[in-house]
């Protein structure tokens, strides 16, 4: 497999003006040119979006210009959603946490304003408002006799879907809620060519491919699920190592972002052949060498501006060192 090593650290460069300034100071008898500072339109953007010492982090959603979200999972800040800026790294708690809170997967609706977010182990999701962090809706999945874990959340047609990792099975709301979430979700089995494990950690990413249709992570496996039935086609590997442990999903054309796909601290990338119902591995996304914020068990990652901002989800870590968000050019 052809491995793609991207850093995330900046690299340096010249600007036109910095080049004209540099000719001008070598030439005898001429002045330096003025410094010009960079407007924010043309700021280049961080490589590193601190966030809050006590989160425990896990997904990311993009908002409206260069605004992100990233929440908690349980721990100190559980349940807590941070608002950021990906051009100035600076930012904002939204969401305050709540005891016992989890903020999980999560996307944001241009439409609405909404930004969805899954609450893992507490078996809600929760619609704020993008703006104010005022929850608009929350629902709660029905009990199960194997627990829940919503995991992540995508939007396809005039519904949100949402993974349950211990059950086979979507949860289902409407995109535009009109009761504050209290008609409860619609649940979506999961059938075809689904297997659930009895004990195990199955469905987590989804994204919502061209036609409505979903593309789900599960173990390693990526299949299509239809949106109304809920039968699931498995699609065939046909080059590339083998995906062992899929995260986060990012899904831009064709090609798909695995996060820590391999099981290892990078991102998968995966070609996509949608008519033929396969898939290649074709590269991996990491740093040149191990450097202070290289990616350490990243969870998800967002596409916008050019980049992919990849959480590191610091899982044996715990809330008292450095976490953040860290960017990876793209090939």
């Amino acid at each position: 497999m052809t491995r793609r090593h991207c850093s995330v650290r900046a690299r340096a460069a010249l600007t036109a003006a910095g080049v004209a300034a540099a000719a001008l100071v070598a030439l005898p008898g001429l002045a330096a040119a003025p410094a010009v500072a960079a407007s924010p339109a043309t700021r280049p953007f961080p490589d590193v979006l601190p966030l809050p010492a006590d989160y425990l982090p896990e997904g990311i959603a993009g908002g409206t210009r260069t605004t992100f979200y990233a929440g908690s999972r349980p721990g100190p800040a559980g349940g807590g959603v941070y608002r950021g800026d990906l051009r100035t790294g600076t930012g904002a708690v939204l969401v305050e946490p709540t005891p016992g809170g989890a903020s999980i997967g999560m996307t944001y609706d241009t439409g609405t304003g909404l930004l969805w977010v899954a609450g893992g182990p507490t078996g809600t999701v929760t619609a704020y408002d993008g703006d104010t962090g005022d929850v608009v809706a929350r629902y709660t999945a029905p009990a199960s006799t194997t627990g829940r874990f919503l995991n992540d959340v995508d939007l396809s047609g005039t519904q949100v879907f949402v993974t349950d990792s211990l059950n086979a099975e979507l949860v289902v709301l409407p995109r535009r809620p009109v009761d504050g979430g209290a008609s409860g979700p619609t649940l979506l089995p999961l059938s075809g060519d689904w297997s659930q494990s009895p004990t195990g950690f199955d469905a987590n990413g989804i994204r919502t491919l061209p036609g409505g249709d979903l593309l789900v992570v599960d173990q390693g496996e990526l299949l299509r699920v239809d949106r109304t039935s809920g039968v699931a086609d498995r699609l065939e590997q046909t080059a590339g190592e083998d995906l062992t442990a899929g995260d986060g999903l990012e899904l831009r054309g064709t090609t798909l972002y695995v996060v820590f796909g391999f099981g290892e601290d990078s991102v998968a990338v995966v070609d996509l052949d949608l008519a033929g119902g396969t898939y290649a591995v074709t590269g991996e996304l990491r740093q040149d060498e191990p450097v202070e914020d290289d990616l350490e068990r990243p969870t998800t990652a967002l596409f916008k501006a050019g980049s992919l901002w990849v959480v590191n989800g610091k899982f044996s870590s715990g809330p008292t060192t450095d976490q953040e968000v860290v960017r990876v050019d793209l090939p």
